[in-house]
């Protein structure tokens, strides 16, 4: 498969990709599909794709249609039978180049197994050379990945402590007078014994592996050393430094930067420690020992048992019909034209979300048919609370809840998504509101979304009505993943 971009101008240089599967040995037919709305179908993730799908005793195959689609994917299918005489092998190949000659001309080369072993035994020397460029080993450099992964995503693992991050009152202007913009990701580390020197060089070997593998990050180092010997640290900090790999990199952007605290106020000294992604310290005599430390999470609730219900839960009712004008199947407006109704039975999605703008000049947000959600105060663009997914096919929800029957375990949405459940749900978007009615497991809901007027605040809220003719214990639960 061959994809390219268009061009914004003339003068924007040409992209091309390529996609490729290359079975060896006896294989069957082979399909493909270009459109991430028809191999996932509506409503659905990677997980459970529509095009997974199979109808007992048929083959299913891929569409084989390509063209300007909305929401691109490649996708590639092969059937093929497994014996234990007659191995299977393949080949999933993804490139890019300037040029569709180019492009046509790598994924033929690649058709071929004895170059894609060649590319392997050439990946596979490189990474020697870098090894060796740096003198690191091959369980180092293992070592210096999973540090990496703090340096991608923030994690409390290697972060200092909430108490300190939330004692932070300086900003990233702050770090300008140092020679630092903190446009990368930062790692602190702070030494003071003369002794864990090896720590120094760990780290700026760590520091150099990532640059080669295009891991830009600004690698901080505090003296902290009080004692006669601060000078001599200093020096030998500079020596390690000068001997490293990023020795043309001191004070530059995605370089080295060799601080001393007695040039640091207390508010430098947090500052420093809120922004590193990574702090390290010699408290630990090496880097694999500070890599491989636990620390302690958050104690969590004791496990639900969840036991037989007394009696079945009754079954699930189907959607009364509504009257409604300029109907289409699954949605329409009431005869006063206040609100428009749509009635979501379970395997009937609409064809794309169908949102609900509900804001005040303080807050907003935006309510979709299947209960997905973000929300934003004053500015939807830049001041939002919750995420926003721009996925018209799958539509995830960044703000979610739960109802669970805490006798049983069963647990439902009182929204359609992420837990539709067995019945059907009623979405009814009005002016300023969107509300929600639904039963599950005998439990009727009614989900009213809106926000106020007068003051950043939105509200969710839930009634429950017990149906099902004996008393029911429930916990109702409120998930958001906010934008920090």
């Amino acid at each position: 498969i061959l994809c390219t971009r268009r061009r914004r101008s003339e003068d924007e240089p040409e992209a091309w990709m390529f996609h490729a599967l290359v079975p060896f040995g006896r294989h069957g037919d082979l399909s493909f599909e270009t459109d991430r709305a028809r191999f996932l179908g509506r409503g659905r993730t990677p997980a459970s794709p529509e095009a997974l799908d199979q109808i007992p005793g048929e083959s299913r195959s891929l569409s084989n249609t390509a063209g300007c689609v909305l929401d691109p994917v490649v996708a590639i299918r092969c059937a093929f039978t497994v014996s234990d005489d007659a191995p299977v092998q393949f080949h999933l190949v993804t490139g890019a180049a300037a040029t569709r000659e180019q492009a046509l001309e790598l994924a033929g080369q690649y058709h071929d197994r004895h170059f894609v072993d060649r590319a392997f035994d050439m990946a596979w020397s490189h990474s020697q050379i870098v090894l060796r460029l740096i003198n690191v080993s091959e369980s180092e450099a293992q070592l210096y990945g999973r540090l990496a992964s703090s340096i991608v995503y923030a994690t409390p693992r290697n972060r200092a402590s909430s108490k300190v991050i939330a004692a932070n009152e300086l900003n990233q202007q702050s770090l300008w007078r140092f020679g630092i913009s903190g446009d990368i990701p930062i790692v602190l580390l702070r030494i003071g014994d003369l002794s864990r020197l090896d720590l120094v060089t760990d780290v700026l070997r760590a520091h150099a592996y990532w640059r080669l593998k295009g891991l830009a990050s600004d690698l901080v180092i505090v003296n902290e050393d009080f004692s006669g010997y601060r000078a001599t640290l200093n020096d030998r900090i500079v020596g390690a430094i000068n001997a490293s790999p990023d020795a043309g990199l001191i004070d530059k952007p995605g370089g080295i930067f060799l601080r001393r605290i007695e040039n640091l106020s207390e508010e430098d000294k947090v500052l420093f420690q809120s922004v590193a992604r990574i702090v390290l310290s010699d408290t630990a005599e090496t880097l694999r020992e500070q890599v491989e430390r636990r620390y302690t999470p958050r104690r969590l609730p004791a496990p639900l048992q969840p036991a037989p219900p007394p009696f079945p839960d009754p079954p699930a009712k189907a959607l009364a019909p509504r009257k409604r004008i300029f109907e289409n199947g699954l949605g329409g407006f009431t005869p006063d034209g206040r609100e428009y109704v749509i009635l979501l039975e379970p395997g009937r999605p609409t064809p794309a979300p169908w949102v609900n703008v509900i804001a005040s000049p303080h807050i907003g947000t935006v309510v979709s048919e299947s209960g997905a959600m973000y929300t934003w105060a004053e500015n939807a663009h830049e001041f939002r609370l919750t995420t926003w997914k721009n996925d018209p096919v799958s539509n995830p929800t960044a703000e979610a809840y739960y109802v669970r029957d805490d006798e049983s375990g069963r647990f439902w949405s009182p929204t359609p998504a992420p837990v539709r459940g067995a019945g059907g749900v009623a979405c009814r978007h009005g002016f300023g509101y969107t509300v929600f009615e639904r039963e599950e497991a005998g439990i009727a809901s009614e989900t009213s979304v809106f926000v106020a007027m007068d003051a950043a605040v939105k509200f969710v809220v839930v009634r429950l009505r017990n149906g099902s003719g004996r008393s029911r214990k429930l916990s109702i639960f409120s998930y958001n993943e906010l934008v920090l």
